[in-house]
C-alpha cells in the first residue's frame, strides 16, 4: 500500500473516531457517571480516604491483604561466573571474559581461529 493510501486511510479512520468521541461527549450517561466520579473523588478527600481503601471496606475479597510484618524473601544469588583468560598464542594478546558470547575481542578469534582452537587457549580461574 501507498504512503499516501496509508495516510487517507488513517485520516477516514482518524475522523470516524472523533466523531464517535463527540457523540460521546454529548451522550447523557457519560454526563452522569463524570459528574458521579467528580463528586465521589471530593468525598474521598473530604475524609481522607483512598480508593483501596473505600475498596477493602465494600469489597474485601477483592483487595488483597497487606501484611507489611511480613519478612521479605532473600533474593536468591545467581551461580558465579568464572573468569576465563585466553592467551592468543599468534598475537600475544591476553584476554580476560565473563562472558565470552560477548565479548567481541573473543568473538573475532572464534571466527579466525575456528571456536575450538580458540577454547584450547583457555584456563580458568575462579574469583
Amino acid at each position: 500500500m501507498s504512503m499516501l493510501a496509508d495516510y487517507r486511510r488513517l485520516e477516514r479512520k482518524l475522523a470516524r473516531k472523533l466523531r464517535q468521541l463527540e457523540a460521546l461527549k454529548r451522550h447523557p450517561g457519560l454526563q452522569r457517571e463524570i459528574e458521579f466520579e467528580e463528586k465521589l473523588f471530593c468525598l474521598l478527600a473530604d475524609y481522607n480516604f483512598s480508593t483501596h481503601e473505600v475498596f477493602s471496606i465494600f469489597a474485601p475479597c477483592l483487595v488483597p491483604e497487606l501484611k507489611p510484618w511480613a519478612p521479605a524473601r532473600p533474593r536468591q544469588q545467581g551461580k558465579r561466573r568464572d573468569i576465563k583468560h585466553y592467551s592468543n598464542p599468534y598475537t600475544g594478546e591476553i584476554l580476560s571474559v565473563k562472558s565470552g558470547s560477548l565479548n567481541k575481542t573473543l568473538k573475532s578469534w572464534r571466527l579466525r581461529y575456528g571456536p575450538l582452537e580458540v577454547e584450547s587457549w583457555m584456563s580458568t580461574q575462579s574469583g
